[in-house]
């Protein structure tokens, strides 16, 4: 069972989404993989990456719900 520093695991992730009703694809990086790729080193961090896998946007930090808002319709909008 893989587990961050502070003792959380993929389970108890996906846990608490299933528990919350959320329906939204999920990246955990468990092999610090994307933090390696883009470029970050912070939690919590917002990364919005295009169909064909390119950064969007970044956010480091706490999103409100009108940020997180327009990021995604950024996404959505090209």
């Amino acid at each position: 069972m893989v587990n961050d520093a502070m003792g959380e695991t993929v389970q108890n992730g996906l846990d608490f989404v299933s528990a919350n009703g959320y329906h939204f694809p999920l990246f955990f990086d468990s092999r610090n993989e994307g933090f390696s790729a883009y470029g970050t080193e912070y939690i919590p961090v917002t990364v919005a990456i295009s169909a064909d896998g390119g950064l969007v946007d970044i956010h480091v930090g706490g999103l409100s719900e009108q940020d997180l808002q327009s990021m995604i319709d950024q996404l959505l909008n090209g």
